[in-house]
């Protein structure tokens, strides 16, 4: 067995565990007010090694991790990897008036990469796409009677991903990849009127699930330009085609009781068909790398939402925007006597122009990530966090600010090719 197998099995046990706790969190829920809008809240799309940079991926690549946002990149995955990872947020929602605290945890990634060949890299993994978790709640005196009726508007789910993915060397420096994901899960959301008097309390409710199965592709391609010995200087762009995803709808009216159970459901609608046009994406990035040493880039994203239909009113997206400006430092990977200079650091900065449209307005988000990797042994196995601090919208009359900090905590496997070898450049 080699040196590198044997440290494998060492910290199986943590990335088992990693992998438990991310599909455990993956069922817990706070309260996200936009999710509401769109297809729900997005989720970060990379893996550890991009979130610690704000989400930096899409021109630079690791032999140390796998990259999640661009498929090209995979080629720089020599030895077989595993990921997973999870993360935590608190979060404080604040209006004019009023704020309320909340957190949750959820699911980060579970991915699998390894090489076929010299030029063909192969990925799987499962991550979520979209999350949606809110509750609004408002009460209106019903006139001359002491009694109130409460209307809430609740919505849990979202639509997770497993992918498929591949990156091909084509010549030295240029790679292409595709990476096909099948899209699936189910949003739920209900209407609620409730009499809340003395007497009694009940409530009428209308009822709708919203199931997603269909498949979306990514296409992407990264070139590298030596600059010096071992310094390269990076391009990338990738591509989600627009997607036309079919989803099944079941309707009903219910009734239910003070505590919320329900006690009476008539079906409206049952395997009602449609569809939910999910919009092209951009994405173009540079950087400047020397492997294992820094990387230093900025990537700059597109995504048109004014075209998306199927759940809400057209109108109430609009076109969003996003810069990213990170990078990493590694002082000294080969170091004997310092465990720290072996650690890798990574930091990144994060501006984002919203898709969401409220009273004619955008919502942007800034964030800042901060982000380590952790050696577990000698070769490129690590244990590795990231921590985003940031905001969301503005505090207002009929708009809500969200300030947020995000904890992530995964593992990185690394181990010989199971179908050559080949040595680390």
């Amino acid at each position: 067995m080699s040196e590198n197998t044997s440290n494998m099995f060492k910290i199986l046990p943590i990335f088992i565990f990693i992998s438990f706790l991310s599909l455990t969190l993956s069922a817990q829920n706070g309260n996200a007010p936009y999710s509401r809008l769109g297809i729900g809240q997005l989720a970060e799309s990379g893996s550890l090694y991009n979130i610690g940079m704000g989400g930096l991926g899409v021109s630079n690549g690791s032999q140390a991790y796998i990259n999640l946002i661009n498929p090209a990149l995979l080629t720089r995955n020599t030895l077989t990897a595993y990921e997973a990872a999870a993360n935590a947020e608190y979060k404080i929602i604040s209006s004019n008036n009023a704020s309320e605290r909340n957190s949750t945890g959820n699911l980060s990634y579970l991915a699998f990469a390894f090489p076929l060949t010299r030029h063909w890299t192969l990925g799987v993994g499962l991550k979520p796409f979209s999350n949606v978790n809110y509750i609004d709640r408002f009460e209106q005196k019903i006139p001359q009677r002491p009694s109130f009726i409460e209307y809430s508007y609740e919505g849990t789910g979202g639509v997770n991903q497993a992918f498929i993915s591949s990156g091909f060397l084509l010549t030295k420096g240029l790679s292409v990849g595709i990476q096909a994901n099948y899209n699936f899960g189910a949003i739920n959301t209900a209407s609620i009127s409730r009499i809340i008097d003395n007497q009694l309390s009940y409530a009428v409710a209308l009822y709708e699930q919203t199931n997603f199965g269909d498949l979306s592709y990514k296409t992407g391609i990264a070139y590298r330009v030596r600059v010096g010995k071992e310094t390269s200087l990076n391009f990338g762009a990738v591509y989600d085609l627009e997607a036309n995803l079919a989803v099944k709808k079941f309707r009903s009216a219910q009734r239910r009781d003070a505590s919320g159970q329900i006690f009476s459901s008539d079906t409206i609608s049952r395997d009602l068909r449609g569809s939910v046009l999910l919009p092209a994406k951009y994405g173009f990035g540079i950087s400047l790398q020397r492997p294992f040493k820094y990387t230093v880039g900025i990537d700059l994203t597109f995504q048109d939402w004014s075209s998306f239909t199927g759940l809400i009113l057209r109108d109430t997206l609009q076109s969003s925007q996003k810069i990213t400006v990170g990078g990493e430092i590694t002082p000294n990977i080969a170091s004997i006597g310092s465990y720290l200079a072996r650690i890798t650091y990574r930091a990144g900065v994060t501006h984002t122009i919203l898709p969401y449209l409220l009273n004619g307005n955008s919502l942007n988000e800034t964030s800042i990530s901060l982000g380590f990797s952790l050696p577990v042994n000698r070769g490129l196995s690590s244990i590795n966090m990231a921590f985003i601090g940031g905001q969301r919208g503005v505090a207002g009359e009929n708009t809500l600010k969200e300030t947020f900090f995000r904890v992530h905590l995964g593992l990185t496997v690394n181990d010989q090719s199971w179908f050559y070898r080949r040595k680390i450049r």
